[in-house]
Parts: structure tokens; sequence; C-alpha cells
């Protein structure tokens, strides 16, 4: 069963509010406050069991040692299949700062699983520093 839960951006105040303080506001507020831009729960959690939400910076450490940052977005990744036919795929994916677009895999060739190499780092409403795209 999935888990549904968001959490929002206050822009006018510039804090995070947790998805508990969203379910003590009335309903309809959520969706007409202007000042609030919503971000929803992946479901995923990263290697420390931190959850993962929309606009999540996250940190991928490969074998050979290499650190990738990504941001976690909701969007249609376009997909181009071993068949060479072209797939719009609908979801949650991680944008690296080379625009690619990737998705976690639940068992790779070497029989791990890519949340064990993924950290949430922040967020970039909270910490858009933390992206070299945007150094």
């Amino acid at each position: 069963m999935r888990e549904y839960k968001f959490r929002a951006w206050d822009k006018e105040n510039k804090v995070m509010e947790d998805w508990e303080s969203l379910l003590e506001q009335p309903a309809h507020h959520l969706f007409t406050r202007d000042d609030l831009l919503l971000m929803q729960f992946t479901g995923l959690k990263d290697k420390n069991g931190k959850e993962i939400y929309e606009a999540d910076i996250l940190r991928i450490v490969t074998e050979d040692g290499k650190e990738i940052e990504a941001v976690c977005e909701f969007g249609v990744a376009r997909r181009t299949m071993g068949s060479g036919w072209e797939v719009d795929i609908p979801s949650f994916y991680f944008r690296r700062g080379d625009g690619l677009k990737s998705f976690p895999i639940v068992k790779n060739w070497a029989g791990k699983h890519d949340l064990e190499i993924i950290e949430v780092i922040g967020n970039i409403w909270e910490n858009g520093d933390l992206l070299k795209e945007s150094k």
C-alpha cells in the first residue's frame, strides 16, 4: 500500500512545513494558498531510512567513488527502449546536473538496490547551494 504524504515550502516565511502541520490546516487551504509549494513523498527512503520527497537533493556515490548530485522531480521522462521504441514514463525520477533523468533500480547487475547508494542531503529550497549546477 502506497503511503501518501506531503510537505510544503512556505514561500512567505521561508520554512518547510511537515506533514503533521499540514494536516492541522483545512484541506482547501493547502490547495488555494499561493504561498505554499506542495511536494509529495515518493514512497522511497534513502540509505539512512530518510524519506525522499520531490525537490530533495540527493547524493549518489557510484562504485568507483564518483559523487553525483540529483534532484527528485515528478514528471515525464522519455526513454528509448532496446527495440528502438521511445516511451514516455510519468513518475518520480532523479534529474542530474547534466539533465539526465534516471530512475532508482530495484536490483542492479551487482545485486544491489540503488537506494543503498542514495542519500538525501537537503532540498532545493533550503539547501540550493548544495547543487554544483547552481554554483
